[in-house]
Formats: C-alpha cells, structure tokens, sequence
C-alpha cells in the first residue's frame, strides 16, 4: 500500500516531462493536495505520538506507524510531481506566483513532518 500511494502520481509527472509541458494541469488542486497530506501527516503523529515514542526507545518498527510511512511517502511523490509541472509551466502562467506557493508548502510541509 505504501508502494502503490507513492506510484499514484507519478503518470502525471512522466506525462508532463514527456510532453514538456504543464498545459491542462490544475496547481491550486496540487497545492492542496500536498498541504493536505502534510496535515494528514502532522495529525498522524500527533494522535500516534505515544506509540510511535515507545517504538523509537524499544528500536523496533512497529505497524502502528505504517500509515505514517504511507503519508510521508505520498506527500513526498506530490512534490516531485509539482516539481516536475513547475519546470513545464506555460510563460503566462504567473511562474513566479506559483514557485513562490511550491516554496511556501515546503516550509510548510516541514514544518508539519517537525511536529
């Protein structure tokens, strides 16, 4: 499950690097889409926190923080899937606009993943 949330994606970003271009591609939808999983993520260990805690001091993995691994993993797939459509933007796109918002969900999906 892991594998395949990380996969989900990745069409997009081969469609956009293949066609060299964004056209078609709705940012404000990917900008929500990654600041929602790093929400998912923050509240993940924040009601996991005692669990993920007692498997971190004992060394072990434990499947109470496999839906963490499964968040991180898909937030990570969004932003390289961003990434990849930010390269191909149209010139009359705002590019400044929108690589300004990817930059801000950067700190802010590191800000949520330090929770």
């Amino acid at each position: 499950l892991v594998l395949a949330t990380l996969l989900i994606p990745i069409p997009q970003a081969v469609k956009v690097v293949r066609n060299k271009s964004s056209d078609g591609i709705s940012l404000p939808t990917l900008h929500l889409t990654v600041l929602f999983g790093s929400a998912n993520i923050a509240s993940t260990v924040a009601v996991k926190w005692r669990t993920l805690k007692m498997c971190a001091s004992k060394g072990v993995a434990c499947a109470g923080g496999l839906d963490l691994f499964q968040q991180c993993a898909a937030v990570v797939s969004w932003l390289f899937t961003m990434g990849c459509i930010l390269a191909y933007l149209h010139p009359d796109s705002h590019r400044r606009v929108h690589r300004a918002a990817f930059a801000v969900l950067l700190v802010l999906v590191a800000g949520m993943i330090g929770v």
